[in-house]
């Protein structure tokens, strides 16, 4: 990470310690624009192995497998993993357990072959990757809030927000929002890269967890008022 300083002396160096420590967070347009500061409160990312859905933190129900690797993330890398359901129907998902509390839980996703899914805490809520649009699904219980996030190339950020404590973060492929089964084929799949539950009703940017849980520390910004014309001493 680099810092930047501006003034007549360099201050002083904040080091990373219990929380990572990120300078001038930038928020883009899905053309790619700088669109102004991205200041976020502090978060912890309470799921393991935030990309890593191949690791042992994340059990796949119903046949579901994963594959590493496949397509260019929207960090730039080629480190998205693909979700494919097999050829026999049901409810077929990856999931974790988690400690029982409330907050806001989200995946990114991008459409392939299939291109619906459902989020699931103790409530859920579907998300169609093709249209960026979101509905309720069949026999689950609506989630207090929620929202779709286009983040360009056809990578949404999908997340809701329940007041119920969650046990468990589910992410579902679907056919359709009529029931909480898929039909696969043993090849087709929809693509995943970022996961999170954070504690609170915003959704922060992705905070990328290994073994642990992990903190970013909330972003704080330092002007003077002198930097504003109004406050300069008048004549």
């Amino acid at each position: 990470k680099k810092r930047l300083t501006q003034g007549p002396s360099v201050s002083t160096y904040l080091p990373t310690t219990t929380g990572a420590r990120y300078a001038l967070p930038i928020e883009y347009n899905t053309s790619g624009e700088a669109i102004g500061l991205l200041v976020e409160p502090a978060a912890t990312n309470i799921i393991l192995r935030s990309r890593e859905f191949t690791d042992a933190a994340w059990a796949m129900s119903g046949g579901l497998t994963v594959a590493a690797d496949i397509t260019t993330s929207p960090n730039g890398l080629v480190d998205a993993h693909e979700l494919i359901p097999d050829a026999a129907p049901g409810s077929q998902y990856m999931g974790q357990t988690v400690p029982s509390t409330t907050g806001v839980l989200s995946f990114t996703c991008k459409a392939n072959e299939f291109d619906k899914i459902l989020i699931l805490g103790n409530a859920g809520r579907g998300f169609d990757l093709t249209n960026g649009t979101t509905s309720g699904v069949t026999g689950i219980a609506v989630a207090d809030d929620y929202g779709i996030d286009d983040l360009g190339d056809g990578w949404y950020r999908c997340w809701m927000y329940d007041a119920s404590a969650y046990t468990s973060a589910r992410l579902y492929v679907l056919d359709s929002f009529s029931a909480t089964s898929v039909t696969g084929s043993g090849t087709n799949s929809v693509f995943v890269s970022d996961a999170q539950f954070e504690t609170g009703s915003v959704a922060t940017s992705p905070i990328v967890t290994k073994g642990s849980t992990a903190t970013r520390d909330k972003d704080q910004l330092h002007m003077s008022v002198f930097d504003f014309p109004f406050a300069r001493p008048g004549p």
